[in-house]
Formats: structure tokens, C-alpha cells, sequence
């Protein structure tokens, strides 16, 4: 008798488990994983401060969930047509937002645009980043982010715009930046970022800005920035630089 009430017992636990394992029917379902929600609502999660409440629409409901993608009319947030439920842009610039940034984020595939400047943002740019690979603009500035400039991001090939100034970034920049042979925009002005220019930036044909002021640079300014022919702007002050005359050729 013992060893039948035994066996019954782990037969019910056996038959719970599954049922709790198991795909759920509940309201909890409409949370879908084949869009991009989960990516927002990851990133809300890690806000802390939201003193301006631009959040506030960001939020599940009978009218705003994963089976509709109604979160496509949250503030700051662009869909695409063609694609039901991707996320194309996300610009939640000068809202004094506090907190990190989501990793999942990097979960964003056709994410075009990243505009995040403006805010209170701490830690470090999330190296997932690197896997929006549709991304072409990314702007991080004016927040109080830290640590290196993630290598992963050098896989952005199709990236234009790359604004991560005003911030407490460190490190050097990453060898694999020379690979983004579309940007026009490179931006990291006020921050820490110490070492020797790489001359392979002069390999970047398409700058058209590139704003590296009031760091730590180092060593001389590379010959090989006179082949940036569409250069409008350029600011290289306040580093520890030793100017040449190859600044006249530029």
C-alpha cells in the first residue's frame, strides 16, 4: 500500500510539472516572443527614473499587446509596415530617462535608428548592440555611460551616424571600427578615450565629421586623415596630441 500511494504522488507531480512547463493559454501568452516587445519592455524594465513619465504608454493592455503590436504606438517607438511587429526606430532622446541600457536591445534585428542622447543613462553600451545589424544611426551622447567602446559594434557595417559623445567612455577605440566604410559621423568627443589615432581611419573615405575633442588621446595626428576628402569638420583638440604640419593637407 505504501508503495502505491508512492507511486500516485509522483505521478501528480509528474503531471503538474509538465503542466506548468507547458505552453500557457493564460493572458500571459500575449507577451509574444516573435516580435520585438520583449526587447521594449526589457528595456523599460531597467529605467529607474522616468521624472518626465515618457514611459507612461509604454505599458500591456487589451488594445497594446504582443498579438497586435500595439506597442508600435508607443512613445518613441517606429514599426515597419513590412514587417509587422519590428521595431524601426527608437528615439527616447532628452527625457532625462535614469537607468542602464538593455542588452536586449541587441534583439532589435531590423532597428534602423537608436537615438537614446539626452538622458541620465549609466553603465556600459551593450556589446549586443553589435547585433542590430540593419542599424545606421546610433546616438548615445550627453549621458553618463562608461567602460570601453564595445568591439561588437564594429560589425554595424551599414552604420552613418555614430554619436556616443559627452559621456565617461574609457579604453581606445576598437580596431574592428575599421570596418564601418559607411559612417559619415563619428563623434566621441568628451570622454576618456586614450591611446594613438588610428591611422586606418583615413581609410573611412565617407567621413564627413569626425569630433574626437577633449579626450586623452595620444602620439601624432596620422598622415593618412589627408585622404578624408569629403571632411567638413574636424576637431581634435584638447588631447595630448603632437600636431604636424599634415593638418594644412587636410
Amino acid at each position: 500500500m505504501e508503495i502505491r500511494r508512492w507511486l500516485r504522488l509522483l505521478a501528480l507531480l509528474t503531471t503538474t510539472t509538465a503542466l506548468l512547463l507547458s505552453p500557457s493559454t493564460s493572458t500571459s501568452s500575449s507577451i509574444s516572443t516573435a516580435d520585438d516587445l520583449p526587447a521594449l519592455l526589457s528595456f523599460k524594465s531597467l529605467i529607474t527614473k522616468d521624472p518626465l513619465d515618457a514611459l507612461s504608454s509604454w505599458t500591456i493592455n487589451s488594445s497594446s499587446n504582443g498579438s497586435t503590436h500595439g506597442f508600435c504606438t508607443w512613445t518613441g517607438v517606429k514599426c515597419s509596415s513590412g514587417h509587422p511587429g519590428h521595431v524601426l526606430a527608437l528615439r527616447l532622446q532628452g527625457l532625462s530617462l535614469s537607468g542602464t541600457i538593455s542588452p536586449f536591445l541587441g534583439n532589435l534585428s531590423r532597428l534602423l535608428a537608436l537615438d537614446l542622447s539626452g538622458n541620465k543613462l549609466e553603465g556600459q553600451i551593450p556589446p549586443s548592440l553589435g547585433n542590430c545589424f540593419a542599424l545606421r544611426r546610433l546616438n548615445l551622447s550627453f549621458n553618463s555611460l562608461s567602460g570601453a567602446i564595445p568591439p561588437a559594434m564594429g560589425n554595424l557595417s551599414k552604420l552613418v551616424v555614430l554619436a556616443i559623445g559627452s559621456n565617461n567612455i574609457s579604453g581606445t577605440i576598437p580596431l574592428s571600427f575599421a570596418d564601418l566604410a559607411t559612417v559619415t559621423v563619428f563623434n566621441i568627443r568628451i570622454n576618456d578615450v586614450h591611446g594613438e589615432i588610428p591611422p586606418w581611419l583615413g581609410n573611412l573615405t565617407a567621413l564627413k565629421h569626425l569630433n574626437m575633442g577633449v579626450n586623452m588621446m595620444s602620439g601624432h595626428v596620422p598622415p593618412a586623415l589627408s585622404k578624408l576628402i569629403h571632411l567638413q569638420v574636424l576637431n581634435l583638440a584638447v588631447n595630448n596630441l603632437q600636431v604636424q604640419f599634415i593638418l594644412q593637407q587636410i
